[in-house]
């Protein structure tokens, strides 16, 4: 899972997206998050944004002792 996240954090324009410096980019992401969510686009996200099948395990999350 860890490439997947490293290769889609190397995505032109994904800091700039993911975290705006100025009031701006705020708006502007959030309109885009508004627009991503909305009843018209929602099915082309979920399309957009699904990850694919795979038989690789997912790792074993171990929780500290009590």
């Amino acid at each position: 899972m860890r490439p997947l996240v490293d290769d889609v954090q190397k995505l032109p324009g994904f800091e700039l997206f993911a975290y705006p410096r100025t009031r701006l980019g705020l708006a502007v992401r959030g309109l885009a998050d508004k627009a991503m969510t909305s009843a018209l686009l929602a099915p082309l996200t979920a399309k957009l944004t699904q990850v694919a099948r795979t038989d690789q395990d997912l790792p074993e999350i171990r929780t500290p002792a009590a």
